[in-house]
C-alpha cells in the first residue's frame, strides 16, 4: 500500500476513508477469528472479505499478511485522525479569531 498524500484529500474524503480503514482493521480481526489457520488473504474467499469490508477487498493484494495489513491500515487510521485533528484545530482557531475580531 503506497503512502497517501493527505493534503490531496478533502476533510469529507478523510472522514470516509477513516471509517473504511477502521472497518477493514475490524474485518481482519473477524477473518482471523473465523479462519484460524489463515495467515494471509490467499486462502480466504474474496466474497467473504468483500461482505465484511469492500475497502479491504479492494486493497488486500497490497498486503503480504494479515499482520502487514493491520499495521498499514492502523498507520493509515492514525495519519487520517491526525490530519483531521489538525484541520479541526485550524477551523477552531479561525472561528475564535473571527469572534475576537468582532469584539
Amino acid at each position: 500500500m503506497s503512502e497517501m498524500n493527505m493534503s490531496l484529500l478533502s476533510a469529507k474524503d478523510k472522514q470516509s476513508l477513516l471509517a473504511e480503514a477502521m472497518g477493514a482493521v475490524a474485518a481482519i480481526g473477524i477473518i482471523q477469528t473465523e479462519i484460524n489457520d489463515a495467515k494471509d488473504f490467499t486462502n480466504v474467499d474474496m466474497n467473504y472479505v468483500h461482505a465484511l469490508s469492500p475497502y479491504l477487498a479492494e486493497t488486500c493484494e497490497s498486503f503480504s499478511s494479515f499482520e502487514d495489513a493491520k499495521q498499514q491500515l492502523s498507520k493509515l487510521t492514525v495519519d487520517l485522525s491526525k490530519s483531521l485533528n489538525i484541520y479541526i484545530n485550524s477551523l477552531d482557531k479561525t472561528v475564535n479569531e473571527g469572534f475576537t475580531g468582532l469584539m
